[in-house]
């Protein structure tokens, strides 16, 4: 089994340094980058194809919600996976019909993280 190729998208660089720090200690994980904005995201996703995107879909920008609909425009088959501090009913309801494989509030234990995306993975696998 090939890595699975991961591109992780936040603001907040102690976010992005968490998630990398504890991604890189995985076999079978492949940080493919990481990205502060979405533009950064877009341009990093088509030049690496990452199988999963981590995006906060709430940046001060407003770039978070734009990425995660164009990932699904040009990847379709990425699935995007939501870190994020809060969601409303709106946005949830926004983020589902983006096709968001998961919703997950960030400062969640790093195990659980890995946990989440090796049970995404293999349920991605089945289908």
């Amino acid at each position: 089994m090939f890595p699975v190729r991961i591109l992780i998208v936040d603001e907040h660089p102690e976010v992005l340094n968490r998630i990398e720090t504890r991604l890189s200690q995985e076999d079978d994980f492949e940080l493919v980058g990481t990205a502060s904005n979405g533009a950064q995201a877009i341009s990093i996703a088509k030049e690496t194809k990452p199988e999963i995107i981590l995006i906060d879909p709430i940046m001060q920008d407003g770039s978070g919600m734009r990425a995660i609909k164009e990932f699904r425009d040009q990847l379709p088959i990425a699935s995007i996976v939501v870190l994020t501090a809060f969601v409303d009913t709106s946005t949830r309801v926004e983020l589902e019909k983006a096709g968001v494989g998961s919703i997950l509030v960030k400062g969640i234990d790093t195990g659980i993280l890995v946990k989440t995306l090796r049970e995404l993975i293999n349920n991605q696998d089945k289908k």
